[in-house]
């Protein structure tokens, strides 16, 4: 059997390029476009109904009269299709006397699938007055989301139904606590010990989603920090776990430990079982 090892990674990350924005000089009275909130905003889509968010648009200066910034549509970074959104006006007016404008973006919940996130990539074309604008584009990530009636959090009993590698529990039987997740009002998280039947090893924090259609899923890529040379991540299966949105009472997880098999040679589906107490 090959030995597992605690690995003590760090990892620092240099990121280099070009970089073709516009540099503004604020000492200047020219006008300079923005995206009010950065590079990305979040939009659930909460099922039946569709969601909407304002995305906006700042300048740098004050004028006298109404300012028009246009927006296009980036089709080659967006991966939502027309059906799936629809925009009130590209062209966002800034009104006299003040900084902000708006453009409103509405999610349509019966063509955007679930599980499946969709972005529309928005890129400022032109300030009136020949004013300057960034030249780094804002994507709007939607999310259909189906509502779920019962709470899932927490304290909870994990039974292990099928191991991991090695034959090990993934994490450790018994009582976990599972609180409100950080990515949408769907995710859910708890804190366990990872590996439990292998040597004694620091807890991960595992998260997980309620999505639609029952679908337990899981993302990609947790480190368990834990290996054979190189830390095993857990990741989704083929197959998933299954949950009743008006039950918490009891649901189940489907995982693939060792994703790809890239620490210990063989991807292996472990699944347990949460059961609220």
């Amino acid at each position: 059997m090959k030995k597992l090892s605690l690995l003590l990674l760090s990892i620092i990350v240099f990121s280099c390029g070009e970089h073709e924005d516009v540099i503004y000089d604020p000492n200047t009275s020219t006008t300079f476009a923005f995206f009010e909130n950065g590079s990305e905003s979040l939009l659930d889509v909460i099922s039946p109904n569709n969601g909407v968010i304002e995305v906006g648009v700042g300048v740098s200066t004050l004028s006298s009269s109404d300012r028009t910034v246009v927006l296009t549509i980036d089709e080659e970074l967006s991966t939502a299709s027309s059906d799936q959104y629809t925009i009130d006006n590209l062209s966002v007016t800034i009104p006299a006397g003040e900084y902000f404008g708006a453009l409103t973006l509405t999610g349509i919940s019966t063509t955007i699938p679930p599980g499946e996130p969709k972005t529309v990539v928005l890129k400022i074309e032109s300030v009136s007055d020949n004013g300057q604008f960034t030249s780094s584009p804002h994507s709007v990530k939607m999310t259909k989301i189906c509502p779920v009636d019962a709470d899932f959090t927490g304290t909870y009993t994990l039974t292990t139904l099928v191991p991991g590698i090695f034959g090990s529990s993934v994490f450790v039987n018994g009582e976990v606590t599972i609180s409100q997740g950080s990515s949408s009002i769907t995710s859910r998280e708890f804190s366990s010990p990872i590996y439990p039947d292998l040597g004694s090893f620091p807890a991960v924090t595992f998260s997980f989603n309620l999505a639609c259609e029952g679908v337990v899923e899981v993302p990609p890529g947790l480190a368990t920090n834990v290996g054979c040379g190189s830390s095993t991540t857990i990741g989704p299966s083929n197959n998933t776990g299954s949950y009743d949105p008006t039950d918490d009472s009891s649901f189940t997880i489907i995982i693939t430990d060792d994703e790809g098999g890239a620490s210990c040679g063989v991807a292996v589906e472990a699944q347990f079982l949460l059961e609220k107490i």
